[in-house]
């Protein structure tokens, strides 16, 4: 069985970078053959549209977790939430 890592994002007013950063993480983590990675996106209360590209996102592909959180906490608590969904 393969091992599962996950990556917790934390996600504030970052839509316009969302897809770019999404396909160099797959292209990143896709050189560990052997490994079942899961992609969880938490957004920290954002002003833009990042958390309908992180519905598109997770919409194309099921290793995609969105948390969205009701208000900007801070990263440490969005990454904190992503650990606990984890």
């Amino acid at each position: 069985m393969n091992q599962k890592i996950s990556i917790v994002i934390p996600v504030f007013n970052e839509s316009k970078n969302l897809k770019s950063f999404d396909l160099r993480l797959k292209s990143v983590t896709s050189s560990f053959p052997g490994f079942n990675w899961e992609y969880i996106f938490v957004n920290d209360g954002s002003h833009d549209d990042s958390m309908g590209e992180l519905r598109e996102l997770a919409s194309k592909n099921e290793n995609n977790v969105v948390i969205d959180l009701s208000r900007n906490f801070g990263k440490e608590l969005a990454l904190t939430a992503g650990v606990f969904e984890a």
